[in-house]
């Protein structure tokens, strides 16, 4: 996946009309591709990513990030503008819901973003397991989406061994020889009877 982080410093410009990539861009500067601007959010919403940031996240021995709730909460709005409207409005209203969560579930007389972490991943885990399915589906909503930024992390990939460049690559040479009219073998991991597939 392209690192929401990287922006572009040429503003809003893509490129010339001769398809040349515009002065400045730090982002996949071969085309020119530009990221969107990260959707901003309403301080409720703000707040309660920023307190699920921190009360989600795993504690060690799994990687720690230098300035996670920053980079977590810049992704996550880097994401946004690339969700369907119904989906980014849904998710940015649940987060204001979340952070007034405690006080309708009379969990705390304090809102999401005062709680500690423990009490904050516990509090997501009671919604995470509601009985009323709009409920539950949009907290594990907002749970993926967090956790799935920091799946996304150099340091977590690190950790799992996974080099992403290499994997792609390995994915793109696949495709290829497929298409050239090879099999796959078992060492291509495509499926339980990969072997002589084609």
């Amino acid at each position: 996946m392209r690192d929401p982080n990287l922006t572009s410093d040429a503003g809003s410009d893509a490129g010339s009309d001769a398809g040349e990539p515009a002065a400045g861009v730090r982002c996949h500067p071969d085309d020119g591709w530009q990221r969107a601007e990260p959707t901003e959010l309403g301080s409720l919403s703000r707040r309660a990513l920023a307190a699920l940031i921190v009360g989600l996240l795993p504690p060690p021995p799994a990687p720690q990030l230098d300035d996670a709730a920053g980079r977590i909460d810049r992704f996550i709005r880097g994401w946004l503008p690339y969700m369907g409207w119904p989906v980014s409005i849904g998710l940015r209203s649940w987060l204001a819901v979340l952070q007034l969560a405690p006080w309708w579930l009379f969990y705390s007389w304090r809102p999401l973003s005062m709680l500690p972490a423990e009490r904050v991943a516990d509090l997501i885990e009671r919604l995470a397991h509601s009985r009323i399915g709009v409920v539950r589906d949009a907290t594990n909503g907002v749970r993926s989406l967090v956790m799935s930024a920091w799946y996304d992390q150099p340091e977590v990939h690190a950790a799992m061994g996974y080099d992403v460049i290499a994997f792609t690559n390995s994915r793109i040479a696949l495709r290829q020889r497929l298409i050239a009219g090879e099999s796959a073998g078992s060492d291509d991991h495509i499926g339980p009877f990969a072997e002589g597939r084609t």
